[in-house]
C-alpha cells in the first residue's frame, strides 16, 4: 500500500512547515541567515508583517514564523521599533514583531522542558526576556489598542511568565478584539490554561 495518496508526488510534499506560504517561506529562509546583515535581515522581516496587516490571521502568522526564525534579531527589532518617525500602525506592528523576538528568545534560553529542569540562570535570563517582550506589547497597545501582533505577543509572554488564568483570559480577549477568531490566539491560551 502506498505512503501518499494517489496523484501526490514526494516532491509536492511540504516538509517541517505548518504554512504553504511560498513569500514567507522565502523571507524566514533570509531571516535566518546569519551570513547576512543584521539590517537587511531585521527589514525583511518588519516589511513582512506590515505588508500583511490587511489580514490579521496572516500577520500574526508571518509574525511567529520570522520571531521564531529571527529571535537573534530581538534587539535591533526593539531598536526598530522606537524609532520616533514610525506612524502608530508601523510601530504598534513592529512592537509586535520585536515582541515575539524577544518571547522566542526567552524559549530559546529557556528550554522546552518543565520548569523543574530549567536552570537558575536560564530561567533568571528567559524572565527577564518576557518582561521586555511584555512591556514591548503593552507599548504597542498603547499605541493602537486592538493591534494583534502586539496583542498576541502579551499572551505568549505571559504564558512564560506564568501569569494567574484570569490574567491571561483577559490578554486572550484583548486578541481577540480584531479577529475574535485568531487562531494563534486560541492555541495559546489553550495550552496554557489546559492541564
Amino acid at each position: 500500500m502506498p505512503l501518499l495518496p494517489p496523484k501526490v508526488r514526494l516532491e509536492d510534499v511540504v516538509l517541517d512547515d505548518c504554512f504553504d506560504d511560498i513569500e514567507l517561506r522565502a523571507v524566514r529562509d533570509a531571516v535566518a541567515d546569519t551570513g547576512r546583515p543584521v539590517q537587511e535581515r531585521a527589514d525583511r522581516a518588519i516589511r513582512l508583517v506590515l505588508a500583511r496587516r490587511p489580514d490579521p490571521e496572516r500577520q500574526l502568522l508571518a509574525q511567529e514564523v520570522l520571531a521564531d526564525a529571527g529571535h537573534h534579531l530581538a534587539d535591533e527589532l526593539r531598536r526598530r521599533a522606537t524609532a520616533p518617525d514610525l506612524d502608530p500602525d508601523d510601530r504598534a506592528d513592529t512592537l509586535g514583531l520585536a515582541a515575539a523576538a524577544h518571547v522566542a528568545a526567552a524559549w530559546v534560553v529557556r528550554g522546552a522542558g518543565g520548569a523543574d529542569t530549567v536552570g537558575a540562570d536560564p530561567a533568571k535570563t528567559s524572565h527577564i526576556l518576557f518582561e521586555v517582550a511584555d512591556d514591548l506589547a503593552l507599548d504597542g497597545l498603547r499605541a493602537v489598542p486592538d493591534s494583534p501582533g502586539c496583542a498576541l505577543a502579551r499572551v505568549v509572554a505571559g504564558r512564560g511568565r506564568g501569569v494567574p488564568d484570569d490574567e491571561l483570559l483577559h490578554r486572550f480577549e484583548v486578541a481577540r478584539r480584531r479577529d475574535p477568531l485568531a487562531f494563534a490566539a486560541h492555541l495559546q491560551t489553550l495550552q496554557a490554561v489546559c492541564q
